[in-house]
């Protein structure tokens, strides 16, 4: 007795299977690229900044329940127009320990002079320091799972 059996529609419901579960780490993968990247621009965007005198008027190391909190408060001129700034650092940067706190709180001590970083086109967001850029490598964990989707789905179908 000859019996003849199809491959092909198990074979495609089978690649549609496998599609679907490798769709789910692709986009998986974009969605957590898209949030790091968002952050990361951030972290990018002071690296434009031009840079600018500042004197600190205040600063202070304090501690809020389970975590370290370092607050500033500053002066600078940019155009002619005077302008305050309150922000420490911008985009993806790791929590402060009480003493990193304490050590921005001596660096940046009232009445210092330093250089912050002042966004020309709105001259009223500044910063004090620039996050690292070494933060922006965490984008290649995620797409990882973009190629192993993307690339899963193309190995599949070319089979």
């Amino acid at each position: 007795m000859n019996v003849t059996v199809s491959s092909t529609p198990s074979g495609t419901a089978g690649k549609g299977c496998v599609t679907a579960f490798l769709s789910i780490f692709a986009i998986m993968g974009l969605v957590f690229t898209v949030f790091i990247a968002k952050a990361g621009f951030e972290t990018v965007r002071p690296y434009f900044w031009e840079k600018t005198d500042c004197v600190i008027e205040s600063s202070a190391a304090s501690e809020k329940g389970d975590s370290n909190e370092f607050t500033v408060r500053y002066a600078y001129r940019f155009d002619g127009r005077n302008y305050t700034g309150t922000r420490f650092r911008t985009g993806m940067s790791p929590s402060m320990n009480a003493a990193s706190a304490e050590r921005a709180a001596q660096r940046y001590a009232a009445g210092s002079r330093v250089t912050c970083y002042v966004n020309s086109s709105s001259p009223g967001e500044s910063t004090l320091e620039r996050s690292s850029l070494w933060s922006l490598l965490f984008m290649l964990i995620p797409l990882v799972f973009v190629a192993v989707g993307v690339g899963g789905i193309i190995g599949v179908w070319r089979a």
